[in-house]
């Protein structure tokens, strides 16, 4: 589909995407990080307290990923998208980018091995594929669900 909007316009809509859909990651990622400390301090350290702290600090993350999907499969293709469709995508994306992560969690630290003479490069490389499979997964998401879009509407009109 031809993009009609204007050079400065899709600049800024970029430079406002880029910095919002940051702060959401950064935000996630602190969430998941230090999110069991805070829970722990509020809510205690009891077995139902933990259990509590999880999940509300995975829900957390959760939200914040799917909104910053959403917000990128909403404002940013040439033509915008009913909400219900955005909300399709950015759970599909954000589903398939949590089990991705787990996955590759678990090579990082159970199959992959950093001791060898290639370590430190290894670094590098594993980063770089972490940021690839996650691309391939958003823009899987992403796919799926215009698919989905194009074939309901498709059946409709029909």
């Amino acid at each position: 589909m031809p993009d009609r909007r204007s050079f400065m316009r899709r600049f800024t809509l970029s430079c406002a995407l880029a910095a919002a859909v940051g702060v959401l990651l950064l935000l996630a990622a602190a969430v998941a990080r230090f999110g069991g400390a805070a829970a722990e301090a509020v809510l205690g350290d009891g077995a139902l307290a933990t259990t509590a702290g999880l999940a509300l600090r995975w829900g957390l993350v959760f939200a914040l990923l799917l909104l910053a999907v959403g917000l990128l499969a909403h404002f940013a293709p040439a033509k915008r998208r009913p909400a219900r469709w955005v909300s399709f995508g950015a759970l599909l994306s954000v589903g398939g980018w949590v089990v991705m992560s787990l996955i590759f969690s678990w090579y990082v630290t159970s199959v992959a091995d950093y001791g060898s003479i290639f370590g430190s490069l290894a670094t590098v490389i594993v980063a770089m594929e972490y940021l690839y499979l996650s691309s391939i997964v958003f823009l899987t998401g992403i796919q799926v669900d215009s698919l989905a879009r194009s074939s309901v509407e498709g059946a409709a009109t029909s």
